[in-house]
């Protein structure tokens, strides 16, 4: 092989990598400051009547984002732990597990919840938490 072509196939190869690299990263949540804005929860079809007060646990009022740390504040407290620690793919933990999305520049926190009597069947009920940038 010729000098000319072993420096394109070095430089080919050089390039890989980072191609891949970038099809391999995980999706991150947007840096800054996020406010509770909304709570709503639902049974099977039917949108049911919740706020934070009802979940049985302190939804954080603030969720502040940094590059290595997360803070999750409440009205009396605020907790700041590593990123890669609550953060798990698209799951953001704290005192549950929820799925994590960005929808129409909120940043929208939902998981399944067990309900104690099933009512018509249903025996889940879907929680979501919305926050907006502050």
């Amino acid at each position: 092989m010729n000098a000319k072509k072993t420096v394109i196939l070095i430089l080919l190869l050089g390039t890989f990598p980072v191609f891949s690299q970038q099809g391999n990263e995980q999706k991150r949540i947007p840096e800054g400051k996020w406010v509770l804005e909304n709570v709503s929860a639902f049974e099977g079809n039917a949108q049911i009547a919740l706020t934070a007060n009802d979940l049985g646990f302190r939804v954080p009022s603030e969720i502040d984002v940094q590059q290595d740390e997360v803070a999750f504040i409440t009205e009396n407290s605020s907790n700041r732990v590593r990123y890669d620690d609550v953060v798990k793919g698209n799951l953001l933990c704290f005192l549950i597990c929820a799925e994590w999305k960005i929808v129409d520049n909120k940043l929208q926190l939902q998981w399944s919840q067990d309900i104690e009597e099933p009512v018509n069947g249903v025996d889940m009920r879907i929680i979501s938490l919305s926050y907006v940038r502050k």
